[in-house]
């Protein structure tokens, strides 16, 4: 429940209201529309009384723009808002829009005659004036202005709201695909966590029992990729020294598994302590290499490469391919996620590569702009 305070200036009590503050913000903005209103309409009535006096010479009385512009006003309205929007490519509405649109009009014509002969007795006229043919023409004359005036408001209003849902439309697009990226985001991290974590943990609990330097190194190593992939505060562009950082512990980790076997080539080249980059990206690319990459082949070195280069950032990996069927799990799951996180994020701006060379090789190559 929300609660509104109000103060009370003679004494400083606070009162509680149940009212939303939604509610509160509609008023306001309807006090505001009012306002609007009623100063266009006081320019504009100010504006023909002053010419109309200016053109006769003298004013007419105040009962005559009083009964006049509040009819006028209300056909302006009337037509605006109840007419108008029958106004639609539909026969049966047309032709009800045409039955207000004559009713209206009828109205119109018998309350300026009813406002003549009123004005007549307030004059102190007992038979009322024989209306000529030019008071109608007149009287035609301003109810068509003010339905063209009703008409123009309509038509004002219909596109304001239309314009108006359509950037709703685009900022509830933009924040779904924020949100969107942050899940990719948090996937990308479940990916990670669980396949490193166990196999991090069976190598300690061996380590443990033959080498406790090497088992205290692969925790630390492996809390540092933990606090990593689970920091919550990480935003959408992280550091891509921080990233290379957890790309050298995942190494590490595998080398010391296997105990500094495997055949692995990690390059680093061309970016400054700042450069900014999509988070996890370069993970992923890593922990594929070690998921479905023959690294044990000496002659078959895998390949890790990052550089930037006129602030394009590349990432570059290469390695044997250990199954056919290994091969198509890793295009499948990791390797679409990032494709579709570039696409999302750098529509046009990004290169996003993943082929089989030589029947044995498997190589990605994923480029997209250094984030200012």
């Amino acid at each position: 429940m929300n609660t509104n305070y109000i103060f009370d200036r003679r004494s400083v009590q606070i009162y509680y209201s149940n009212r939303p503050i939604y509610y509160m913000k509609i008023e306001m903005e309807d006090k505001k529309i009012i306002n609007t209103h009623l100063i266009c309409w006081g320019v504009y009535i100010s504006y023909e009384i002053i010419l109309a006096a200016l053109m006769k010479g003298q004013f007419s009385s105040v009962y005559y723009y009083i009964l006049f512009y509040a009819l006028n006003i209300s056909l302006f309205y009337t037509h605006a808002i109840f007419v108008m929007p029958n106004f639609l490519p539909n026969v049966m509405r047309i032709w009800y829009f045409v039955f207000l649109l004559f009713l209206e009009i009828g109205i119109y014509f018998l309350l300026t005659i009813l406002f003549s002969h009123i004005l007549n007795l307030l004059r102190g006229q007992q038979s009322p004036d024989q209306l000529s043919w030019i008071y109608y023409v007149g009287s035609f004359y301003r109810a068509t202005l003010f339905i063209i005036f009703g008409s123009g408001y309509y038509f004002l209003l219909t596109f304001l709201k239309r314009n108006n849902d359509e950037m709703r439309k685009a900022v509830e697009i933009e924040r779904l695909q924020l949100r969107l990226v942050t899940l990719e985001r948090d996937f990308l991290r479940s990916q990670i966590n669980p396949h490193l974590f166990f196999n991090t943990l069976n190598f300690v609990k061996y380590a443990a029992r033959n080498d406790a330097t090497l088992a205290e190194e692969a925790i630390l190593r492996l809390s540092e990729i933990m606090s990593f992939a689970l920091d919550k505060n990480m935003d959408a562009h992280g550091l891509l020294l921080a990233e290379t950082k957890q790309a050298e512990n995942i190494i590490r980790l595998n080398q010391m598994r296997f105990a500094d076997k495997l055949k692995i080539n990690f390059k680093i080249s061309g970016f400054d302590p700042q450069t900014r980059t999509l988070p996890l990206i370069l993970l992923t690319l890593v922990e594929n290499v070690f998921k479905h990459g023959d690294l044990s082949a000496e002659s078959n070195e895998a390949l890790i490469e990052v550089g930037v280069n006129q602030n394009i950032i590349h990432y570059r990996t290469r390695n044997l391919s250990a199954t056919r069927s290994a091969l198509m799990v890793s295009t499948k799951k990791g390797l679409d996620n990032i494709s579709s996180r570039l696409q999302s994020i750098y529509p046009g701006e990004h290169t996003f590569s993943a082929e089989t060379i030589d029947q044995k090789w498997f190589e990605v190559y994923v480029s997209f702009p250094v984030v200012s």
